[in-house]
């Protein structure tokens, strides 16, 4: 249940990317600030990583991950039902902050329960952020035509308070660290995790840049809706299946 708390945090974000011409073209919004929307919330993910994240390895591992469903919520709606770019990039910045800290709390409670299985459920929870980010397009595709800009935001955090409900009566190990850390930047003291940052910041910022040039090209090339949003779908797709493998 916990991976689909993480497929729904993916699922957000591949929405956002499929929405940013749209946003353009009714709002008035520049591509210089939909580049902005787009890159401040990995910016505020990453700092709520490291200054939010650790709270989690000292017995609040769920109350992150309750808490920043919860708050991501309120961020979808925000983009969702915002019209000018103040709330969008406000909406963004409370959903970054937000997944910022639930992420790692879910990464924590699947090393924790997984035992031997450790690689192989990780490759899963990969996978399953993955899909969630690719089943975004499709959701998009499916109810912005009909039924506006917030259909999909409203969708999406529905399904998350949710699969919040169900998982509240979950056993999750809350065993703190004997040495509980403030931040966790103490991590790049290994030189093999920090090769790892390094070259996961190189993919993602590879990525990064396809998603925020993605749809608006696609929108001023005339391309029908659904090409951009099975375009950023069948990106996805490699990484959903090699995911658990990789693990």
């Amino acid at each position: 249940m916990f991976s689909i708390l993480s497929a729904l945090f993916g699922s957000g974000y591949g929405v956002l990317f499929t929405i940013v011409g749209d946003y353009r073209d009714k709002y008035g919004i520049s591509e210089t600030t939909v580049g902005w929307i787009i890159g401040i919330g990995f910016i505020v993910a990453f700092v709520s990583q490291i200054t939010l994240g650790p709270i989690g390895d000292r017995g609040h591992a769920r109350t992150l991950v309750y808490g920043g469903s919860i708050v991501n919520v309120v961020g979808l709606l925000m983009m969702g039902f915002g019209t000018n770019a103040p709330v969008i990039l406000s909406g963004r910045i409370v959903s970054g902050l937000a997944i910022g800290a639930a992420t790692p709390a879910i990464k924590r409670i699947v090393v924790v329960g997984s035992g031997d299985n450790l690689g192989r459920n990780l490759g899963r929870l990969f996978s399953a952020d993955v899909f969630g980010f690719a089943v975004g397009p499709v959701i998009s595709a499916v109810l912005v035509g009909p039924f506006g800009l917030a259909a999909p935001f409203i969708v999406i955090s529905a399904m998350t308070l949710v699969v919040v409900a169900l998982t509240l009566g979950m056993a999750v190990d809350e065993q703190t660290e004997a040495e509980p850390r403030r931040f966790a930047l103490d991590l790049l003291r290994s030189r093999a995790f920090a090769g790892a940052v390094l070259i996961g910041s190189a993919a993602f910022m590879m990525i990064g840049a396809f998603d925020t040039l993605w749809e608006v090209v696609h929108t001023d090339l005339g391309s029908t809706e659904w090409v951009a949003n099975l375009g950023i779908a069948l990106f996805a797709i490699p990484l959903v299946l090699f995911g658990p493998f990789a693990g």
